[in-house]
Formats: C-alpha cells, structure tokens, sequence
C-alpha cells in the first residue's frame, strides 16, 4: 500500500532513520519475550527448558484417576477388569503449571505437565520504543526459542516486523509499517508467517477478533524496551507499566488517567483509559485518597455498578475501598440476581396476563378433572400463573414458552399426596397420547411409568368429559 496521507509519507520517512538495536538490547529481548519453562513428568521428574538440567520434584500436579481406584478394589477382592492399560494418574482440572526454581541455573522457570514431546520451538515478540518529533515509535521485533531435553536453549533473533507511529499531538495512531504476513497472528501466536524477505510498507490499522478478545493484527501489546520517551510519556511515568501498547500512550494525554498511573493504579489506569470507565472517576478519587490499590478492575468495575442498582451508597469508602472486594461482588452480585429474577417474573405475569382470559374459556371444561391413583393425584393447571409456578418450581419451559397459548393440549401436573410436585404432563387432546412427561430439569420422574398408567386408563373420561363441557358451553 503507498503511502497517501502526509502522516503516512512521514513515517516511511522516519522509517528510514531509525537506529538498529544493539547486541544488549538483543539479549534483553530474549528474556521479555519468552517466560522461563521446564517440563514436569508423573514420576517427578522435571526438566528445565532453558539450561537442560534434570531434577526430582514433589509436584501437586498430578492426582490419582478414579478408575486406578476402582481397578484396585477389584483386585483387592479377586476380580477382573478390562481397563489394565488405563493411566494411574490424570491431570489436575486446574493445574496449568507450578512455579518453581530449577536448581542449576537459578531461574524462576513453570513446570508444564508432560504430553509428549521432548523437543520444541517458540515465537515471541519484544518491543523497542523511539521517539522522533511528535511521534512515539514502537518498533516489534521477532525472536526465536529453541529447546531440547538435556541441552540449553538456544535463542535467534529473526528481525523488525512491524512499527506503530503514535502522534502525540492529535492523540491517535497515524500509521502502521510492517511485513507482510500469511496466517493469524497473536500475542505469543506459532501461527504467524511473517515475509521477511519483503520491506516495512504501509498496512491498514483494523482490529479482528483473536480467540475470542480483540487483538490488532500488526501491534499488539508485549514488553518493551526503552530506547526514547516523549515528554508526555515521562510525565504520565510510562515505565511502570509492563506493557507497551498505543491505547496506553494515548490515554496518558488525559490529566486524570496521568494521575491514576502516577498514584500506580495501574488497573483503574487501564480501566479509565482504555476500556470505558470514566464516570467512574468520583470512585477512583476515593481509592486514591484512601491508598486503596485496586489490583482487579473488572471486579471493582462490576462491583460499583452493583452498589449503583442496588441503591446503596457508591461514594462510601466502605463499599468502594472494600477489605475482601470479591466478598463484597458476590454478596451484591447475589442481591441483584434475585431483584432481576422478581423483576422478570413480573413481566411474565405481566403478558401472561392477558391471555388469562382466553385460558380461563378453553380449560373451564376441564375444571374439576383429577386423576387420582396410589399415593398420587394429577390435575390440569388451573390457570396461567400457575404456568409460572410450574415452570419455576420444576426448572422447565413450561411457562416461558408460553404453553398456555396452546389450547390442543392440557398440561397436567403430577403431585402426591402431600404435595410435591412430582412430573408436568402435556397431554394431546385429539390424539389422546402423552407428548411429553418431565420431571425437575426435564429429567425422567421417578414414577413415570405410574403416570402413564394412571393416564392411559382415564383416557376414556377425559374424552367424555371433554365432550360433555363442550355440549353444555354450546347450549348455554
């Protein structure tokens, strides 16, 4: 794409003149872009991905299978199982990795489970931040990892990939340069084929969708290296943050989220900045005042406007500032799903209400009906709120998909003597079958096949008993 804005042939000019980086800034590279890593085998056994060492470690990651379990009592009592080959062990649902120190080359390295493989490559990313004039440069750089069991990793520094020209004086992205590129490409992504044999040309800056959150398909935000800061960038202290990304830089022009980040709120920084949270500033004063460091924007975030729903005091430091923030979030969270769940049930009724009218025509023939058997009693439902409660109580559809409207078939309920609702029965009239029979979650009740007896021998009075209403509401 050839540059057609001003903006854009000042960038391929500055492109031009930018400095290489040095074999140091190449080495710091190497250690922002890849996390330390080490493989961590059943046995205990644990191999370090950087220097290669091997070592024994207690690991938690790792639990015994319920089916080794099950195969020990078998045996304990003499008999067979066919599941023999079956792992003893399984992974932890919540075990991702462990942090540990590999006790060789002294580094803080995570253990990843062991699912083959004693051999692998990675791709990651650093940045190298320059200013020149009113823009603030980032310049993302590729790097290689190499590792094999047994022998250190080796790194390889591949080259420039792309670079983001931030105006600070408009406060937005004025051009994007970079390779070309085939295949999608992330954050630490093996699916990105850069072309290195092509230049640094102009791209079109749009925003895709990247495992479900929204990634930038030539920057995208990694730790960084400071070569050059604009004014505007020492004053907001940029460097506290641990990622480098435009958004940020841009956000730093406002004065108030300049003081969140001076004051190292560093998530409400990124909360008021970049994600939508400005009226949320009397709040974030609050914080500030009192020396409450939010580490959980989100939380936080939903939390207030919980405290705001629900009517209570958002300015009080009690709430704002609270000692256990996700006690707080859930006890609100709880408060507010129950008035939301009042609140749509009184819609329900609310529409439900006007078809009572033509439900109370069509099952005034059936009034009166009851089926009664051992220990149980079935009986139509005898008006529209009372498809609410069936539907709430059972946990089903019955009442939010509006059975009621259907005047083909009759809804039953099912209950024993003391009450308890046992299954909710929908009965076709001209067909003279049961459609359906659910019990609670629409499972299979326990006493189905009672119901369906007990249905199947009064079919003969429901017909009649639905002619005879019939005939008596047409003389009249």
């Amino acid at each position: 794409m050839e540059p057609k804005t001003k903006r854009q042939r000042e960038a391929v000019a500055i492109r031009d003149t930018l400095k290489p980086i040095t074999e140091k800034m190449k080495l710091i590279g190497y250690r922002k872009a890849f996390w330390w890593s080490a493989t961590q085998y059943m046995s205990g056994r644990c191999v370090c991905r950087e220097c290669g060492h091997e070592w024994k470690r207690k690991t938690d990651m790792w639990e015994i299978d319920q089916t080794s379990v099950d195969a020990n009592m078998l045996k304990e009592i003499g008999a067979t199982h066919k599941r023999r080959n079956r792992p003893a062990h399984c992974l932890k649902r919540n075990a991702r990795y462990e942090n540990t120190i590999c006790p060789n080359c002294h580094k803080r390295v995570q253990a990843y489970p062991h699912r083959g493989g004693t051999y692998g490559t990675d791709q990651g990313y650093f940045n190298v931040l320059e200013c020149v004039g009113d823009y603030q440069v980032i310049r993302t750089f590729e790097v290689n990892r190499a590792w094999r069991h047994g022998q250190p990793a080796e790194y390889t520094f591949v080259g420039e990939v792309c670079q983001r020209y931030v105006d600070m004086t408009k406060g937005d992205v004025a051009c994007d340069l970079a390779k070309n590129v085939n295949g999608l490409k992330g954050m630490y992504s093996s699916w990105t084929y850069w072309r290195h044999d092509s230049e640094l040309t102009v791209k079109q800056s749009y925003s895709y969708g990247y495992h479900g959150y929204p990634s930038e398909k030539y920057n995208f935000p990694c730790m960084y290296i400071v070569r050059s800061l604009h004014p505007l960038l020492v004053r907001g202290k940029f460097t506290s943050l641990p990622w480098c990304k435009a958004d940020y830089m841009i956000a730093l022009l406002d004065p108030h989220a300049a003081t969140l980040l001076e004051a190292k709120q560093v998530a409400l920084f990124e909360l008021y900045g970049v994600h939508g949270g400005k009226e949320l500033w009397p709040q974030m004063k609050i914080c500030m005042r009192r020396g409450y460091i939010v580490k959980d924007s989100s939380m936080w975030k939903d939390t207030i406007r919980n405290l705001q729903y629900l009517h209570m005091d958002d300015h009080s430091p009690k709430y704002v500032c609270p000692a256990d923030l996700k006690e707080l979030h859930d006890r609100t969270q709880r408060r507010r799903n129950r008035l939301e769940a009042e609140e749509r049930r009184r819609q329900r009724l609310e529409a439900a209400k006007k078809e009572e009218a033509k439900y109370s025509k069509f099952i005034a023939k059936f009034r009166g009906l009851q089926l009664e058997g051992k220990d149980l009693v079935i009986y139509p439902l005898p008006n529209v709120e009372s498809f609410i409660e069936e539907g709430e109580a059972m946990h089903h559809c019955v009442g939010s998909n509006r059975y009621y409207e259907d005047h083909t078939v009759l809804i039953f309920s099912a209950r024993d003597s003391a009450g308890h609702r046992l299954a909710t029965i929908e009965y076709g009239i001209k067909s003279g079958t049961i459609r359906q029979c659910r019990g609670v979650c629409n499972s299979v009740p326990q006493r189905d096949k009672e119901i369906r007896e007990l249905i199947a021998q009064s079919r003969k009075i429901i017909l009649s008993t639905n002619q005879q209403k019939t005939k008596q509401y047409e003389c009249r």
